[in-house]
């Protein structure tokens, strides 16, 4: 509240709440508690963008998703649906940032 009003006297505006973009081709698996899955998701809310997320934690149906299609139990895990109908599962939390960073970030073109 404070600092709404200290804005208001130096006459700065609130920024417009710009609606996160909505990606339908990719999907999260994830645990809440892993650091390498909260760096990836801090980097989705930084590029304002969302897509669905797996907690395999909470679901098991998840969990068997990513083990029987991407081969293994390991998270972070970005699956990538491809224009042709295959599947593409990226598993390094550093590979997952810089595709998402490649294909989203506006200021690095």
């Amino acid at each position: 509240m404070i600092l709404d009003f200290l804005k208001h006297l130096l006459g700065l505006k609130p920024k417009p709440e710009v609606p996160k973009q909505q990606v339908y081709n990719l999907s999260l698996y994830y645990f809440s508690s892993c650091p390498f899955c909260r760096t990836v998701i801090r980097r989705m809310k930084h590029l304002n963008i969302e897509f669905p997320m797996k907690n395999i934690n909470e679901n098991d149906k998840f969990k068997e998703e990513l083990v029987k299609n991407g081969g293994k139990q390991t998270v972070p895990c970005l699956r990538i649906e491809k224009q042709n109908g295959e599947d593409e599962w990226m598993y390094e939390s550093m590979d997952i940032i810089a595709y998402l960073d490649k294909r989203f970030d506006k200021s690095s073109k």
